[in-house]
């Protein structure tokens, strides 16, 4: 953009930092961000590192007031936005360098599907919390406030999973991502449809066969399933679609604890292993769910919680 007449449109953002078209690096940190999301949703985590890294570059030459004529290595950039901005001196610099010098790995050597763990945790540990504090430290902007609300959401589920699960014999980072990334997907689907292709779809839901569809579907789950619950799914919204395995030796404790889920409308899949995601994205239903849950499944009676007059 050369000119402040040049409003950029974003897609995942509800606000924006103020005075935005006056600094247009900034213009273009938020819109690396964006690409950074596109690229998760597709599973190219080396790449989603590298344009992370380059949003955040771009928020500290704003914060910097460094023009496009000059050339600072990023190395340089770091420190001096942390000489700066104090606060920023929290995050370790054995973490940002190596966030750096896998930025320059993938842009310059490329990558194979072994990075893309690496490259996951990287973005989950560093990358988007970083920039996100950056923002904060540099314009006074909150990312999750910056948000359409259910992205900030689920980027903070991914980050908040990510930080529980970590030590986890057997946890794939990756899988931080997977609701996130479902969501975006979720939210374009209907952009990349031809004309026809919605229209069918808008028809099924008229005449009742994704109903049908989505009722055999869900029985066909629960049959290959062990004990399970349906909650209303996290990303679609759609009610008492997402089929979940619950957890039966915590349930006899009184615990309610996921295992996997399924959505049957948006085919959200939450695959074993991957326990903790499933549990935070259904958190406060679970809570809601909870007497119900125990009573139905003859954990307690219906004494211990009489039904409401």
């Amino acid at each position: 953009m050369n000119s402040s007449n040049d409003t950029p449109t974003f897609t995942f953002m509800r606000r924006t930092p103020d005075a935005l078209m006056s600094r247009p690096p900034l213009c273009s940190s938020l819109q690396s961000l964006e690409s950074s999301f596109y690229l998760v949703a597709l599973c190219r985590f080396p790449h989603a590192l590298v344009t992370c890294a380059s949003a955040t570059e771009s928020a500290m030459k704003a914060a910097l007031n460094i023009g496009p004529e000059e050339f600072v290595k990023a190395e340089n950039l770091y420190a001096m936005a942390c000489r700066r901005f104090p606060k920023l001196r929290s995050f370790s610099e054995d973490d940002l360098k190596n966030f750096r010098y896998k930025r320059n790995d993938v842009a310059h050597h490329g990558f194979s599907f072994r990075d893309e763990e690496e490259t996951a945790t990287l973005l989950l540990k560093t990358g988007y919390p970083f920039l996100s504090a950056c923002y904060r430290e540099f314009f006074d902007f909150s990312l999750r406030d910056g948000l359409i609300i259910e992205f900030g959401e689920q980027l903070d589920i991914a980050l908040s999973v990510y930080t529980k699960a970590k030590e986890t014999p057997g946890f794939l980072p990756s899988n931080c991502f997977s609701a996130f990334g479902h969501l975006i997907r979720w939210s374009v689907r209907q952009s990349l449809m031809p004309v026809w292709e919605n229209e069918v779809a808008i028809h099924a839901d008229e005449v009742g066969a994704k109903f049908n569809y989505c009722g055999k579907r869900k029985q066909e789950i629960e049959y290959a399933l062990n004990t399970t619950w349906t909650f209303n799914c996290p990303v679609c919204d759609e009610i008492e679609t997402f089929v979940c395995e619950l957890d039966e030796e915590q349930l006899d404790g009184h615990v309610i604890s996921l295992k996997m889920g399924v959505c049957v409308n948006c085919e959200l899949i939450i695959p074993a292993g991957n326990s903790f995601l499933a549990n935070a994205l259904c958190r406060d239903q679970i809570e809601e769910s909870r007497a119900k849950i125990l009573l139905d499944f003859g954990i307690i009676s219906q004494e211990k919680f009489p039904p409401s007059k």
